[in-house]
């Protein structure tokens, strides 16, 4: 999916959830893969709804500033 949606990963991590099977870690892989790419993808009304979002992005931000 990841090479199948290269330039349209919000539209691939939709299909890969919902393929079947243990879609809940291939999703997360596939979105893991999508973020290392392309950084944030989610459009903000997934987002917005979200608790401590803030909090979730600043440690996003510090493990991102890991890579070597």
């Amino acid at each position: 999916m990841f090479q199948k949606y290269w330039n349209n990963p919000i539209e691939g991590l939709i299909e890969t959830v919902n393929f079947g099977g243990d879609c809940d870690t291939t999703g997360a892989i596939y979105g893991s893969l999508c973020g290392a790419k392309n950084g944030m993808i989610f459009p903000a009304k997934w987002i917005e709804p979200l608790k401590d979002f803030e909090k979730i992005k600043k440690i996003a931000d510090r493990i991102f500033e890991l890579k070597v």
